[in-house]
């Protein structure tokens, strides 16, 4: 789990996850997860993540404090930007 970090309108990530997945979560101050992201599979670089569950409160978050919970199955997370 990061850190609070001001959310922004697209998450991209940059990962290894050839046989595996990474999966993102948006958590808010309470740690209650906003949006849950399709995952994402094999060798991805500034790949946008796209929303699975929650997608539509994406604009009402952008601007605020989160947290972002990383799912690393069997993957390499090597960056993730706004």
């Amino acid at each position: 789990v990061t850190n609070p970090i001001t959310l922004g309108n697209r998450l991209r990530i940059t990962a290894d996850a050839e046989g595996g997945a990474v999966t993102v979560t948006v958590l808010d101050d309470a740690g209650n997860a906003k949006l849950i992201s399709r995952p994402i599979t094999g060798n991805v670089t500034d790949e946008m993540v796209s929303w699975e569950k929650g997608g539509s409160l994406l604009k009402r978050l952008v601007g605020k404090k989160v947290r972002l919970q990383f799912e690393i199955k069997s993957a390499k997370l090597y960056s993730f930007l706004f």
